[in-house]
């Protein structure tokens, strides 16, 4: 999986969302807004493919947590991308 070129992080105000822009043009009815861990895994992961399984060793390894915790929380966040057409 990766995450479509269309799609990168911008910080507005205190959050850090996804934006959808083509071109010069932003569209700002496409926008997520990410929490801090979100906003990780995806500035890190660019444009290179991964999946739930590096997705939660990352998350162990920045964040301390569990590795189930890390897994649960990298395959709720890939689903949430993946309804959302971010992922391809």
């Amino acid at each position: 999986m990766k995450i479509r070129e269309e799609y990168e992080i911008r910080k507005i105000g205190d959050e850090e969302v996804l934006v959808s822009h083509k071109g010069n043009s932003t569209n700002l009815s496409r926008l997520m807004v990410l929490n801090h861990s979100a906003a990780f895994l995806i500035r890190e992961t660019g444009r290179r493919s991964f999946d739930a399984k590096k997705w939660a060793e990352m998350l162990v390894e920045h964040y301390e947590v569990e590795s189930y915790k890390a897994e649960s929380d990298a395959e709720q966040l890939i689903t949430k991308l993946k309804k959302e057409k971010v992922i391809e």
